[in-house]
C-alpha cells in the first residue's frame, strides 16, 4: 500500500494495481460540421503523440438508465435504424502500443494496456484523468474551429479490466466452474461475467 494520506482511508491503493487495461472516455452528441472525410484532420491533432492509426468498426451508442430493472442485452432483441453514413472508429496509437485513443464522430476514449511485462506499470487514475482532459480539450478546440460549439457530453465511462488466466491443462474446463449451468456434451471455450451496481448520491438518487 502507498501513503494512506493521499486517499480516503476506506479506499485501497496498490503500488502495482492488478490491471490489464483501463479505459476513460466520453460520448457526446455528433458535432456540427464534422464528417468522416475529416478524420485525418482529427488524427493530425494527436499525431505527434500517437503516430500510428488503425480503422475499426464503430461502437454503438450507449446510454445508461437508472432505476429500471436491468435486462441483459444478450437476451433482448437488438434493432436499430441508421440514417446517413455509418462512421468508423479510429485508433490512434503510441509506438509502444500501451496507450491509444479511440475516436469516432460521437466518442473519445483513452486506453492504457498492459504490455511488455511488469515494467509497463499502470500510470494511475489521476494521471490518466489529467491526460484525457487535455486530449478532450484539444478535440473541443478542433470541433470549435469547424463551427463555434461546445461538446455536448451525454455519457462518461471508466472501465477497469483484469484478465484472470485459465490453465488450459486443467481437464475440468470451464464447465466445472459453471457447474450451475448445463452445457450438455460440450464445454464453452470462454465466458464473460459482468457485475453491475447502481451508485447513489448522498440524497439516495442514482448517479452512476
Amino acid at each position: 500500500m502507498t501513503d494512506p494520506q493521499k486517499r480516503p482511508p476506506d479506499l485501497p491503493d496498490f503500488r502495482l494495481p492488478p490491471l490489464n487495461e483501463v479505459v476513460v472516455g466520453v460520448q457526446f452528441a455528433a458535432p456540427q460540421g464534422y464528417q468522416q472525410i475529416r478524420a485525418g484532420e482529427v488524427w493530425g491533432v494527436f499525431k505527434d503523440e500517437y503516430p500510428q492509426v488503425q480503422e475499426h468498426q464503430a461502437l454503438a451508442p450507449a446510454f445508461e438508465t437508472f432505476g429500471l430493472p436491468f435486462q441483459h442485452s444478450s437476451l433482448m432483441p437488438q434493432f436499430g435504424i441508421v440514417t446517413g453514413g455509418v462512421h468508423d472508429r479510429f485508433w490512434f496509437l503510441k509506438p509502444e502500443g500501451d496507450e491509444l485513443l479511440q475516436f469516432q464522430q460521437d466518442r473519445l476514449l483513452h486506453n492504457w494496456r498492459k504490455v511488455g511485462g511488469v515494467e509497463n506499470n499502470y500510470p494511475r487514475f489521476e494521471a490518466m484523468r489529467d491526460g484525457f482532459c487535455r486530449e478532450l480539450f484539444k478535440l473541443q478546440e478542433y470541433f470549435s474551429s469547424l463551427v463555434p460549439q461546445s461538446l455536448m457530453i451525454n455519457q462518461c465511462e471508466i472501465s477497469y479490466i483484469n484478465h484472470i488466466p485459465f490453465d488450459r491443462a486443467d481437464e475440468r474446463g470451464f464447465s466445472y466452474w459453471l457447474s450451475f449451468l448445463s452445457f450438455g456434451q460440450k464445454s464453452p471455450d470462454d465466458f464473460t461475467v459482468n457485475f453491475r451496481e447502481v451508485v447513489r448520491g448522498p440524497d439516495g438518487r442514482p448517479i452512476g
